[in-house]
């Protein structure tokens, strides 16, 4: 099996429980990172922020015509139609889009064939996803009559379709590029990974993935101060950002506050990793601001210090594939014991 990734995938579930995946550096949409897999069907597979909007481009990825996808998704509320991912063929920008899947203000993912105004093959009700991360994944066969399309969530068949032409034109019918919209717009995607059906097996989806979301529940050592509310932690708990009315600020470098959180749900099995998400922004748009983020297990680990703009963006910690604390694989209790940690960098 030949997989190559962005942003954070170390582990797992397959029948080598425990694989470990082939690292690949961070990427955001300012920085200005090329980096490359050598070797297997994705060798000189060029990564890349594009200069268009929030689209990331991953060119040269070996011209398969059966390929997985697989990322962590979350579709906030929209106003118009969005798209969530597109393969194609040639390069990302100037190539020929054969499928590309969006979703609309409804909650409905569909598969098209072209771009995101293409010939629609077939939709789904996602609206269960609203406001939720989950992981989304996908089997692509490019072909005029025996195309198909396999898409999970949360491990789930949501759709599974066979002789389709799946084949938007081209010289060929394959898989050269993908793009997929950044986490810092409407739709927010962390950690892609893109593998074949070559090679070793697994030759499949990796098995049952779930996100779970686990929201704070009390303060565990503050300094920002609170907008509005009783306690800091009130102010951070929501699926949708508002409009400065409440939330903590400081102005004051190397405030930190720390969050006790709720614990996983009965179903939580084994934990791949853990990773702390903020939303921040910086209203005087000054150029020394910058926030960390990430968890205490009674090791703090924090992720590197960004910089903030003056408008909300997402910032996260690092995936924390290991716990901190043990340099283990998380527990579940261990994992109920973690806190939460923002800073004022």
């Amino acid at each position: 099996m030949a997989i190559i990734e962005a942003q954070g995938w170390q582990w797992a579930a397959n029948a080598a429980a425990g694989a470990v995946f082939d690292r690949q550096e961070n990427w955001t949409r300012v920085d200005a990172v090329t980096f490359s897999k050598a070797g297997g069907p994705f060798a000189d597979a060029t990564w890349y922020p594009a200069n268009i909007g929030d689209f990331l481009d991953v060119n040269n990825l070996g011209g398969l015509s059966t390929i997985y996808f697989a990322c962590y998704l979350k579709c906030e509320a929209i106003a118009s139609s969005s798209v969530i991912v597109s393969f194609g063929e040639g390069t990302a920008g100037s190539g020929t889009a054969h499928i590309t899947f969006t979703r609309d203000v409804n909650g409905a993912i569909s598969c098209r064939r072209g771009t995101g105004t293409g010939t629609v093959l077939f939709s789904f009700d996602a609206s269960d996803i609203h406001h939720k991360w989950v992981h989304f994944a996908v089997k692509l066969v490019i072909d005029e009559t025996a195309g198909a399309v396999v898409v999970e969530i949360n491990g789930d068949e949501r759709a599974n379709e066979t002789t389709l032409d799946t084949r938007n034109g081209g010289t060929s019918g394959i898989i050269d590029y993908f793009r997929f919209e950044g986490y810092f717009s409407i739709t927010r995607l962390a950690a892609p990974i893109f593998w074949s059906d070559t090679g070793d097996s697994p030759t499949a989806f990796f098995g049952l993935h779930r996100v779970f979301t686990i929201r704070p529940d009390g303060d565990s050592s503050v300094q920002f101060t609170r907008l509005s509310g009783t306690t800091n932690w009130e102010m951070v708990d929501e699926d949708e950002y508002d409009d400065d009315t409440s939330y903590n600020e400081s102005s004051t470098s190397t405030n930190k506050d720390r969050l006790t959180c709720g614990s996983l749900p009965t179903t939580a099995n084994t934990v791949y990793s853990v990773q702390a998400k903020a939303m921040a922004t910086d209203p005087d748009a000054t150029p020394t601001e910058s926030i960390q983020v990430g968890v205490n297990s009674g090791t703090e680990s924090l992720g590197s210090s960004k910089s903030l703009s003056g408008s909300y963006e997402l910032w996260e910690g690092g995936l924390e594939t290991v716990d901190p604390n043990t340099a283990a694989a998380w527990t579940v209790a261990n994992v109920n014991n973690t806190d939460l940690v923002y800073v004022h960098a």
